[in-house]
């Protein structure tokens, strides 16, 4: 080794031998080590358990499949399957539901009520239900509503039926009662009070409506 103009041999950092006598994996390896270091020098940085170097650690845990569904059955990854009626609850004697069977064009399905739920809780969940076949059958239920009116006027005789019937009139007594209970006179900050008043009146009634509603029609 030459000596400097000086008469004194060259000096390096104290780190450079080291450096140049490591290999790229130990070099790799040190730089991890500063860059742990320097992120638990943060505020409010979490000190990580000690883990000896040895330690075993154990394969990751594979992923818990949900059990197939029911033939016929379909439910959102999201959603949570409600209890059953009579079940969780402690409702009746501990037995399910009846089972319902209903006959739309010939097709005979069979469903079981279940307390209803809510399962649209996040953004990402409203456009996979934007998705779903339930969403499409509503929305071509209301697009063929639309349909069924274009070309039509506002006036003249309709056809009925008796069940449309019993329907309006429902819907024409709400509307006398609300004639029958006028708002009341105060700060509309917090809404009418008014309204409690008619409440208390349609719950009073809205049963016989609807009982007389699905009697038996003649």
């Amino acid at each position: 080794m030459s000596e400097g103009p000086t008469g004194m041999p060259p000096m390096s950092a104290p780190w450079a031998n080291a450096a140049s006598a490591s290999s790229p994996e130990d070099q790799q390896r040190l730089l991890q080590e500063k860059l742990a270091r320097a992120k638990l020098m943060k505020p409010g940085a979490v000190q990580p358990p000690a883990v000896p170097p040895n330690a075993h650690r154990s394969p990751p845990a594979s992923p818990v499949k949900s059990p197939p569904a029911s033939p016929g059955l379909v439910r959102a990854p999201w959603a949570v399957e409600p209890p059953v009626l009579g079940e969780d609850e402690g409702e009746g004697n501990g037995e399910e539901s009846p089972v319902v069977f209903i006959e739309l064009e010939g097709i005979k399905r069979e469903f079981k009520f279940r307390n209803p739920t809510k399962v649209i809780k996040t953004p990402q969940d409203l456009q996979t239900f934007k998705k779903s076949e339930t969403y499409a059958a509503l929305r071509d239920f209301i697009l063929a509503l639309n349909n069924s009116c274009m070309g039509k006027p506002l006036t003249g005789h309709v056809h009925v039926s008796p069940h449309c019937e019993s329907i309006i009139g429902i819907l024409q007594r709400a509307s006398h009662i609300v004639d029958e209970i006028p708002p009341t006179e105060q700060p509309m900050r917090y809404g009418n009070k008014a309204f409690r008043t008619w409440m208390d009146r349609w719950a009073s009634e809205v049963y016989k409506l609807v009982e007389d509603a699905l009697s038996p029609l003649p």
